[in-house]
């Protein structure tokens, strides 16, 4: 998890937890956005080739419901609507994802998700693996 401050570049960042036997890493720990720079780039990283879906999601505050950025299916891009202008979605889901979002703005405060799961578990609706970052962004 790490918190991004945007005014004052404050970044506390903790390693979260494997919910499964996959492994994935979510980066960077530290994040650091000066105002002027005003772009967050994420990427969400795992080992296993059986795992060609990948997800990117949002949660505004603690609670809240969490809503999907948009998938990866292998090298394909689908993203949500509402993400489209500024929330960028890259990479080939047998090995890693990358958010970029751009245009950095206070309303962009959130944790995201970053997720996997193999064609086998789509029947199934399981994630295999759900990892977060909080972003804070404050003026």
């Amino acid at each position: 998890m790490a918190k991004v401050i945007i005014s004052g570049v404050i970044i506390i960042s903790l390693n979260a937890s494997s919910i499964s036997s996959l492994n994935i890493q979510q980066t960077p720990e530290h994040l650091f956005i000066s105002p002027e720079q005003r772009k967050a780039n994420l990427s969400c990283r795992h080992g296993d080739t059986n795992y060609n879906y990948m997800y990117w999601y949002q949660q505004k505050a603690a609670g809240d419901h969490i809503q999907l950025i948009g998938m990866l299916q292998y090298g394909a891009v689908t993203p949500e609507e509402k993400f489209k202008s500024r929330f960028n979605i890259s990479g080939h889901a047998k090995a890693d994802a990358f958010l970029l979002i751009s245009s950095v703005t206070p309303e962009d405060s959130a944790v995201y998700f970053c997720a996997a799961r193999s064609l086998h578990e789509i029947c199934d609706r399981r994630i295999q693996e759900l990892q977060k970052k909080e972003f804070l962004i404050l003026n």
